[in-house]
């Protein structure tokens, strides 16, 4: 029972270090965008939120994509007699 609740306690905890180093990775890059573009930090940081949601849907897709099996190609046989 103990050995339940310190594997809870510690899913908790590295999803809490994973939020807080996302939180700041988009900060940084957002104060980063804000001395290259005349945007606020929020406006900034929504930017690069959307970027990276976008991009890795575009992952997602590639991948799935990548992964189909290739059972729906079909060969013509007779295309050899030629």
């Amino acid at each position: 029972m103990i050995a339940l609740i310190v594997k809870l306690i510690t899913l908790v905890l590295i999803i809490l270090i994973i939020i807080l180093a996302l939180t700041t990775l988009f900060l940084g890059l957002g104060y980063f965008m804000i001395q290259l573009f005349p945007l606020s930090l929020f406006e900034a940081t929504l930017l690069c939120m959307v970027a990276t949601v976008v991009l890795m849907v575009g992952f997602i897709q590639v991948s799935s994509y990548l992964e189909d099996d290739d059972d729906d190609l079909q060969f013509d046989e007779d295309l050899d007699d030629d």
